[in-house]
């Protein structure tokens, strides 16, 4: 199956003024749940179905300790997963503090192998999807 993608217009990030220029944009077809990668996974294994699952769902309980803990958690061909922050800056050193510290953020970081095989997808572009407010007016009219 490829990655659908359509075009969209969009104009400089923070201004309404300016050139706008066309942009790809992924087309989601779905969502695949926990539950159907376990099925997936359990055919191309002599694992089970169950056996998957419960696998996974160990791995999602231990990625977020390992990443609490301060660890990058790295997964062979899959990629690493890594805690950034935003913070908030301070003129000096000295007066910066943990409240400073907005959010914190995990970053997935692709293996190379990983990016090599999702390099090899095939793209189509497809139609951009009509807005809601664009098909309530068409109703209506």
């Amino acid at each position: 199956m490829p990655i659908e993608y359509s075009l969209v217009q969009r104009g400089l990030p923070g201004t309404t003024t300016g050139p706008k220029k066309w942009y790809a944009s992924v087309r989601s077809r779905g969502v695949t749940t926990e539950r159907g990668m376990a099925d997936k996974i359990s055919r191309s294994t002599s694992l089970s179905s169950s056996d998957v699952k419960a696998a996974l769902e160990s791995l999602l309980q231990e990625i977020p300790r390992e990443l609490a803990e301060g660890q990058i958690v790295q997964l062979g061909d899959l990629g690493s997963f890594r805690v950034t922050l935003q913070s908030d800056g301070t003129d000096t050193e000295s007066a910066f503090t943990a409240a400073q510290i907005r959010k914190i953020k995990v970053n997935f970081v692709p293996s190379a192998l990983f990016e090599q095989l999702l390099g090899q997808a095939v793209l189509r572009r497809v139609e951009a999807a009509v807005p809601a407010a664009e098909r309530k007016a068409a109703k209506k009219g």
